[in-house]
């Protein structure tokens, strides 16, 4: 019994394609798991597929997060987490933090990876999300502090978070990238993250989230159809 095909079409979206290009207006069809086509689709690829009315909004690729840990938690167990200090709300005040060094650490922390990216050296976004005081879904925060702090553009950190997190994960001809051929691991934002990074961090304007070419986040109001 043959598998039935899930087409996807975003229509009139500004497409950030993480080649480093300006984004540009068009149409993006997904077929499956993959991305199948980019830029204007013709109309028999689409024949068949749900429609997304993009209206502008920006589609670009999910983010990764190439792992790290803190510096001063060198624990060789689960265990040693427990020893972890806190923030304020959890008790451990910045007063004391700054007192135990972890503000000249971050000092100079920046100061380095400033220089690193000065000299070309790719820096990605990545940390020990997941605890109470760095809940998961924080993650885009990471891209703020990239521009804030690292002198990184927008459109560098957001390289550094799609494309070169492609090349990290061993995988650069199918992950990281709008691109024929790629996964299909999108999100379409009510918003320009290179106009405003901070954009990424705010889950109502993600209007949509899709893995593999499904999706795990929809935007209600937004009405769909099938192409003809």
């Amino acid at each position: 019994m043959p598998v039935p095909t899930i087409k996807t079409l975003f229509r009139d979206v500004n497409i950030l394609d993480s080649t480093g290009a300006a984004p540009y207006r068009g149409e993006v069809l997904i077929d499956n798991d993959r991305i199948a086509a980019v830029g204007t689709v013709a109309t028999h690829r689409a024949a068949g597929a749900r429609v997304i009315d993009g209206r502008g909004r920006t589609l670009m690729s999910g983010l990764c997060d190439a792992h790290t840990h803190f510096t001063w938690n060198n624990s060789a167990d689960l265990e040693g987490l427990g020893t972890m200090p806190v923030a304020a709300a959890f008790g451990y005040p910045q007063q004391a933090a700054e007192a135990a060094g972890y503000k000249h650490e971050l000092d100079c922390a920046i100061t380095g990876l400033e220089e690193m990216h000065r000299r070309g050296i790719r820096v990605l976004p990545g940390g020990d999300y997941g605890f109470a005081w760095t809940p998961h879904g924080t993650y885009a925060r990471d891209l703020q502090h990239f521009v804030e702090l690292l002198d990184f553009t927008p459109m560098e950190a957001i390289l550094a978070a799609t494309a070169q997190g492609g090349e990290i994960m061993l995988r650069p001809d199918e992950l990281g990238k709008v691109h024929p051929g790629y996964l299909a691991d999108l999100l379409l934002i009510d918003g320009d993250p290179l106009a405003d990074i901070t954009v990424l961090q705010d889950h109502d304007r993600l209007h949509y989230i899709m893995k593999d070419g499904r999706f795990h986040k929809e935007h209600t109001p937004d009405q769909t159809a099938a192409h003809p």
